[in-house]
């Protein structure tokens, strides 16, 4: 049985164009009538009784929402398929929501994107056959992606050059609250519904709902016997859907693309090809489509694993100074690794954040998970060199305290810098540049500081030789010891007790 067909455009150089753009004779369809407007449409609608209308959105008299709106009252069964442009989306929006099964965008009729929506069509006698076998489809493809084995004979793709694409939806949950109220599935029926229109022509393709956020789709191109023109072909695709998807939906999205494969093993290795792909993005937020391609990270990894040993010492040390300068290294070293090392590099920072906060015994506040949100890396630099930069200040007065609470217990021996640092488990270079820094004095004079205040109180106090007081409080010799004390005080020891002593 022939599908009856009623087109209804103002224009009538778009209903020729309908006319002549598919063979309805051949693909059991024929055209039953012909309308001008909404009033027109609902007159014929009554007399002709179709099975499909071919809606145009935007007409004068009555537009398609209120043609949809009157059909819907009337309880009249029939598949209504919108015609829209760019500029006026926000009405096939509104017309899913009155009962279109679906929308095609006009740019498209000429290349089969009219007659795909046409073979999409589901009616009473064939429904439920068609939706299972689309659901199938997808099924048997998740199950791949979860380790399942399926008999893939059944699917429609087949072996041969075949890719995977991945649509990434960054901000899904903004996107989602602009479809608050309207139809539930809205937002998944129109975005589903442009990728089909994308793959208008191609025969060997499988749509499917990862996550929430991912999209991904399979398509192979088994007739081709050219390796040059499917590149060229699934890049036209890939362009095609970052072009479709952010003009007529306005998504922030990023496409990834895995490379060629030749057998169904392959269908989730080429899957985690795309999710390595788009996340390269987080390098280049201002490109949409990423493809994937083999890197060696050999030479980049002893680099990338020393410096993670390095950063996470100097949290735990709370060397915060040194941390922020060498995790630069690191951003530079990652920008150069791809796939599964990028992933994990990416997943050291998150940790990293997680090791500051615990160091610091902060609240963690989903610190890590919050880092996963953020799609450029920038930002992610950006907020982790702040945490560092925060706590740049608190670290270095532990650091400070705890050498000297160590200078005052040990003051009385033979104190060096190498001994110190040796203590505290950091460079000489840096308790030295730390030390003067936070006291203004070196270690040196601190420690001077301390044997003299203790020699004073000693030659007031007792009756101790003065050379014995200088060996007591650690100094080589008598010699030395009155060097020092002249230096600090103006005046000898001898004369400080005499000036000062209690006896």
């Amino acid at each position: 049985m022939k599908r009856r067909v009623l087109i209804v455009d103002d224009e009538v150089l778009v209903r020729i164009g309908i006319r002549h753009s598919i063979d309805w004779e051949g693909c059991n369809f024929v055209i039953a009538g012909e309308a001008s407007d909404g009033i027109e449409c609902l007159r014929l609608t009554e007399q002709i009784q179709p099975d499909v209308i071919i809606l145009d959105i935007n007409m004068p008299n009555m537009d398609g929402i209120e043609v949809l709106k009157r059909i819907k009252e009337i309880g009249f069964p029939v598949k209504v398929i919108i015609l829209t442009c760019y500029n006026e989306l926000e009405y096939a929006r509104k017309a899913m929501k009155y009962g279109a099964s679906d929308y095609v965008l006009k740019t498209t009729i000429n290349e089969d994107g009219l007659l795909n929506a046409l073979n999409d069509l589901v009616f009473d006698d064939n429904e439920k056959d068609v939706r299972d076998d689309i659901i199938n489809q997808q099924e048997m493809i998740k199950s791949i992606l979860q380790g399942f084995v399926v008999d893939t004979d059944k699917l429609l793709i087949r072996p041969d050059n075949l890719f995977c694409i991945g649509i990434k939806i960054l901000d899904i949950q903004e996107v989602k609250e602009r479809y608050v109220g309207k139809k539930e599935d809205f937002f998944e029926v129109s975005l589903l519904s442009l990728i089909k229109q994308v793959l208008t022509g191609i025969e060997e393709s499988i749509i499917i709902q990862v996550e929430t956020d991912m999209i991904c789709v399979y398509l192979s191109f088994s007739l081709c016997k050219s390796s040059s023109e499917c590149f060229i072909r699934i890049r036209q695709i890939a362009e095609r859907l970052s072009w479709i998807l952010q003009q007529y939906m306005a998504l922030n999205i990023r496409i990834g693309v895995s490379k060629v494969h030749y057998n169904f093993d392959d269908i989730k290795k080429s899957y985690n090809e795309t999710c390595q792909a788009i996340l390269e993005g987080i390098f280049k937020p201002e490109k949409i489509v990423f493809y994937y391609e083999e890197n060696e990270n050999n030479k980049f990894e002893n680099e990338k694993k020393e410096l993670e040993k390095e950063l996470k010492k100097f949290v735990l040390d709370r060397r915060y100074e040194e941390c922020l300068e060498r995790i630069q290294e690191y951003y530079k070293v990652i920008q150069c690794l791809r796939g599964d090392a990028l992933q994990t590099s990416l997943h050291f920072l998150e940790e990293l954040v997680y090791l500051i906060d615990n160091v610091e015994n902060e609240v963690l506040n989903n610190s890590k998970d919050n880092l996963l949100l953020i799609n450029n890396f920038d930002e992610i630099r950006g907020v982790l060199d702040d945490k560092i930069k925060s706590h740049i200040k608190s670290s270095d007065n532990y650091l400070i305290n705890k050498a000297i609470s160590y200078l005052k217990e040990h003051y009385k021996e033979q104190i060096s810098l190498s001994r110190l640092a040796e203590y505290m488990e950091l460079s000489e270079s840096y308790v030295s540049r730390l030390f003067n820094k936070e006291t203004g004095i070196n270690i040196s004079s601190y420690i001077n500081g301390l044997r003299i205040t203790e020699a004073k109180n000693l030659l007031k106090n007792t009756n101790m030789k003065i050379y014995e007081i200088a060996f007591e409080l650690g100094y080589s010799s008598t010699t030395v010891f009155h060097i020092v004390f002249k230096k600090l005080e103006g005046i000898t020891p001898a004369e400080y007790r005499n000036i000062y002593s209690c006896s």
